[in-house]
């Protein structure tokens, strides 16, 4: 009977509808060989616990999606119920535990085909760790003491990591949140524009040299000799105007306001001490 039940528990660990990622068991030690009437009654009992999974979960009709997805976000039990075809008003982690108390301390494969199913036993592990990655802000949020993902999240989340879910979901979820992905996609753009061009900022401070302070005050000394001798800067109200002008003779694109040359030879008078009562 052990070899049984053994024969029995290994071969509803494999046979699924959905090759759920998570439930993949590690490799067992090989099962005893069972003869042809053994395998007869492994057939037997396997069917019965599958009708008995089936009547348990398989009634419970399918989530309106379209309703779900107009969420802006969702409960981890929400998210996990939906992403397994079920209902979240109906299934739920509390309604599994009442119906199977042992389901929280359950290994991670059937090897007891009378006190659990292939269901309770997948939305526990999805469950848990869809609850470990908001726990630790790979995903979602949390909220006074609430998880939640949004419908956007869940979907990367299950591709991320090979889920099986309803293509209805998917479906309904990228009807009504285009807008945020498309948002996502733009933020992820921007962020990436940024990221290079403070890289570029940074390397073009890093390869600029400020002039040398004694460099600096000799050219002021230059500027200020030339426009307070030749175009009477600080005794002239038009010499401003005047080397706006000259400047302009230089050549198309050689331009500056009059606001600009003047700053620049007051910022340069205060820099060499010299007095700016009259300057204009």
């Amino acid at each position: 009977m052990a070899a049984i039940v053994a024969e029995v528990s290994h071969r509803m660990t494999d046979s699924t509808e959905h090759k759920e990622a998570e439930l993949q068991p590690p490799a067992s030690p090989s099962q005893p060989e069972t003869s042809t009437e053994d395998t007869g009654i492994v057939d037997t009992l396997l069917k019965i616990a599958h009708e008995e999974d089936a009547n348990r979960f398989g009634c419970v009709p399918a989530p309106d999606y379209d309703f779900w997805a107009r969420k802006s976000a969702w409960t981890p039990d929400q998210a996990v119920a939906l992403s397994l075809a079920k209902d979240p008003t109906i299934i739920s982690w509390n309604a599994i535990c009442i119906q199977f108390p042992n389901i929280i301390i359950a290994p991670c494969h059937l090897s007891d085909y009378t006190k659990f199913s292939r269901f309770a036993l997948t939305y526990r592990l999805r469950r848990e760790l869809l609850l470990d990655n908001i726990a630790f802000g790979k995903i979602g949020f949390i909220d006074y003491d609430q998880g939640w993902i949004t419908p956007i999240e869940l979907i990367d989340w299950i591709r991320l990591h090979d889920l099986w879910a309803p293509s209805a979901l998917s479906e309904c979820v990228q009807k009504y949140h285009v807008d945020l992905i498309d948002w996502q996609q733009e933020a992820f753009r921007l962020k990436q524009d940024n990221e290079r061009l403070s890289f570029e900022l940074s390397r073009i401070k890093s390869t600029t040299e400020e002039p040398h302070p004694k460099a600096r005050s000799t050219f002021q000394k230059m500027i200020l000799a030339m426009v307070m001798s030749q175009y009477k800067w600080g005794r002239d109200p038009s010499a401003v105007g005047r080397i706006v002008k000259a400047i302009d003779n230089l050549g198309e694109g050689i331009s500056l306001t009059d606001d600009a040359v003047r700053g620049a030879l007051k910022d340069a008078a205060q820099a060499l001490d010299v007095q700016t009562d009259k300057i204009s």
